[in-house]
């Protein structure tokens, strides 16, 4: 993971911790607030309560109703609850995109490896088909001299890309 990653979300994770404590104090200021941590507590109480029972096999009083928390402890539960949740999203979040960004990354770095391939391939198609080429003409030219019907080589072969470049050069 580069530096700049790394700083950003440490700052990230740095900045979520006020971001939660300011969301526990806006539960005692706002009363819309305050009614959810309220609800979003007694919801909790009453599953990890019949939960508790359930698991020592015992079971609720007669109604099966279960005593509701004060509502300061409510406020307060509900409100460690939201922002312990904000603080866990913040941190799935940077885990998430670090790992999608390096399957990314992965990807492009294949995807480039397979593009490199690809373009290896098509020269060593290239050059074989140059190499028959020269193969035969090789042939033909030995065909010629044995038949009689050219003198033997004088001049050095070139590949058709050097031969245009290089001045042809004459050996007595």
């Amino acid at each position: 993971m580069s530096v700049p990653l790394k700083l950003g979300s440490l700052i990230a994770r740095t900045l979520s911790k006020p971001i939660a404590n300011s969301i526990k104090a806006q539960a005692k200021d706002h009363r819309v607030f305050r009614d959810t941590c309220v609800h979003v507590a007694q919801t909790m109480h009453r599953v990890d309560y019949r939960l508790r029972l359930g698991l020592l096999g015992q079971s609720t009083d007669k109604q099966g109703r279960v005593r509701p928390l004060s509502e300061a402890k409510a406020i307060e539960t509900g409100a460690n609850f939201i922002s312990e949740t904000f603080l866990f999203s913040v941190a799935g979040s940077l885990i998430l995109f670090e790992s999608w960004r390096s399957r990314r990354k992965a990807q492009t770095r294949r995807d480039n490896v397979d593009d490199q391939l690809k373009v290896l391939q098509e020269e060593v198609e290239l050059l074989k088909s140059q190499n028959a080429l020269l193969k035969e003409f090789r042939e033909k030219k030995q065909q010629q001299q044995r038949g009689g019907i050219l003198p033997p080589p004088t001049t050095t072969l070139a590949l058709p890309a050097q031969a245009a470049a290089a001045p042809a050069s004459h050996e007595a």
